[in-house]
């Protein structure tokens, strides 16, 4: 009988063992194959979901409560992942620009933010807007459509107003609809903001969120936009992605635009959830003729998504518009 337990329990031991080998062994490896391939494929863009964060901390509490002696070969590839983890956060994603000491004259401070639909209190966004004292602001998911243009003035000073697809634009400065951009699966417009150091092209988007959307097609189709672009005016292209800063799906767009916070970011580069982000997918880019004085990301209770802010200077050739009464947004 005794013999019997005792092989019964060296059974169980051994399923223990190997459940806790495979455990770290399938964590690690889909983390490898996520940051190699990405969204290269639709059986991959799960993988590439897994955050580094996530794996640090499995991989110290694995190695804590493996004994030092036991599976020193998965103990050592699992020291490596968490090791490629901390690379990946504080070496390839992160920047480690310093914050200006002044912004030129004509520096333009453009805030994005996503509220949520502003479920967590009106109010208070609009006054955590107002601090950052932008020059453009634009909301995804806007809290009371309805009110929006009497919140933008009164707590903004912004008289200029453009709603559009679950988007708001607020400026100071007179904004021109231009149109509809292609985004499928999203929704996408472009204006032209008029300011006092020239014109600004200005394309907001928002792509549905869904984890397992193949985000190829629709971003493809941006890209395609903007190779046809014709005019030579400076151009932001700002929102709410929902897709990581890494993902496969930006290649065509890099090739006519840079991500504001990899030419002159600062600190922690992920935007979702708050608390505490592990996710980088609202995104700023911009066109290669735009000066990025300053781009961070701040943190406020009233969204699960940090805000951006992004200080820039319009090529200094340009030449400010004046548009016409009947062409300029009120």
């Amino acid at each position: 009988m005794k013999r019997a337990l005792r092989k019964g329990g060296h059974g169980v031991l051994f399923l223990l063992d190997l459940a806790w080998v495979a455990g770290a062994l399938a964590v690690c490896t889909a983390w490898w194959i996520g940051w190699i391939l990405k969204d290269s494929s639709r059986a991959t863009i799960w993988f590439s979901l897994i955050p580094p964060l996530a794996v640090i901390l499995f991989g110290f509490g694995w190695l804590f409560l493996t004994l030092r002696n036991r599976f020193r070969i998965v103990q050592l590839f699992v020291f490596a992942t968490v090791i490629a983890c901390f690379v990946k956060v504080l070496l390839i994603d992160h920047r480690w620009n310093r914050a200006p000491t002044q912004l030129p004259p004509d520096n333009l401070r453009i805030l994005h933010w996503n509220t949520a639909w502003g479920v967590l209190g009106v109010e208070s966004i609009v006054r955590t807007m107002s601090y950052d004292q932008p020059d453009i602001v634009l909301i995804s998911e806007p809290p009371r459509l309805d009110m929006i243009s009497d919140i933008a003035y009164h707590a903004l000073g912004m008289e200029h107003i453009f709603t559009d697809k679950g988007m708001t634009l607020a400026s100071h400065y007179p904004i021109t609809y231009l149109g509809h951009v292609p985004f499928p699966l999203g929704a996408a417009w472009h204006v032209r903001v008029d300011t006092p150091h020239g014109p600004l092209e200005f394309v907001a988007a928002d792509l549905v969120s869904r984890p397992d959307l193949n985000r190829h097609p629709p971003i493809k189709a941006l890209a395609d936009w903007f190779a046809t672009r014709t005019n030579a005016t400076p151009v932001v292209l700002m929102g709410d992605f929902n897709t990581p800063h890494d993902a496969t799906a930006f290649a065509p767009l890099r090739q006519h635009l840079q991500r504001a916070y990899e030419v002159r970011g600062r600190g922690w580069p992920y935007t979702w959830p708050v608390p505490l982000p592990v996710f980088a997918i609202d995104h700023t880019w911009i066109s290669p003729d735009i000066t990025v004085n300053d781009y961070f990301l701040l943190v406020a209770r009233y969204s699960d998504h940090k805000r951006q802010i992004i200080d820039l200077s319009l090529p200094p050739d340009r030449q400010p518009v004046t548009p016409t009464p009947d062409e300029a947004v009120p």
